[in-house]
């Protein structure tokens, strides 16, 4: 017959015993410091990038905001005659307009800059800045603004137009159609560099000499002119116009 020996039964259930009370111990100092740690760094992550999308959204909101103020600025400065167009009181060379040097819209202050581009009589470039402290940076939008011909352009006098433009010939078909045109030169001292041709008003190429032939590349109706670029940067008004007629 099988006997239990009492110490090894003792000794069993000592075991049983201390088992238990290690499965049960809670954490150490040390886990609960790591864990702690642990948390503290995954919530500065999160909230850091919830300050880095939210400052994010903030500056395209300010930058939304500051170009549709530039965008209505340029849309009046358009609309105004073209000799208003400069600076109060603007010193040297640059145009002299109606236009406040800088001025302060809600929370941007607008600061416009105007000068000539190619020298006196030529065109006009604007430049209108929105700065503020929603911004990360400035926004800045230039553009040119060219004068309603015989309207503050060029002395008729001194930069005088080409005269007596004409359609010489029209032939061809798309890409193999060419329009020939044929101007006279302007009576004039001053000294003439080029001459640029206008498709429609917008321009498609120069010429050194009195005659161009242009490859619209379709057989639509067209609308030229042609001015004269002096050696000064000078650009006259427009020549008469002709149109093509298919």
């Amino acid at each position: 017959m099988y006997r239990i020996n009492p110490f090894q039964k003792l000794k069993t259930c000592f075991d049983i015993v201390l088992k238990k009370k290690r499965d049960c111990r809670g954490f150490t100092l040390v886990e609960v410091v790591v864990a702690f740690l642990i948390i503290t760094l995954v919530s500065m992550v999160l909230i850091q990038t919830t300050l880095v999308s939210t400052r994010a959204t903030e500056v395209n909101k300010a930058k939304t905001e500051a170009m549709a103020l530039i965008n209505s600025e340029i849309e009046d400065i358009r609309l105004r005659d073209y000799n208003d167009v400069g600076i109060i009181g603007a010193t040297g060379s640059d145009p002299e307009g109606s236009l406040e040097q800088q001025s302060v819209i809600g929370d941007y202050t607008i600061t416009r800059d105007v000068s000539w581009v190619e020298g006196e009589y030529s065109y006009k470039q604007v430049e209108i800045k929105a700065s503020g402290d929603k911004l990360s940076s400035d926004i800045i939008v230039i553009t040119q603004i060219f004068s309603g011909f015989g309207l503050g352009g060029a002395p008729l006098e001194t930069y005088p137009p080409p005269a007596n433009l004409i359609i010489e010939y029209d032939f061809g078909w798309w890409f193999f159609r060419a329009v020939g045109l044929n101007w006279d030169a302007p009576e004039t001292e001053t000294v003439i560099d080029y001459y640029k041709i206008y498709r429609d008003d917008s321009h498609v190429g120069n010429s050194n000499i009195t005659r161009y032939v242009d490859w619209p590349g379709n057989t639509r109706n067209y609308t030229y002119y042609v001015t004269v670029v002096y050696q000064d940067g000078t650009e006259s008004d427009k020549s008469n116009e002709v149109r093509t007629t298919r």
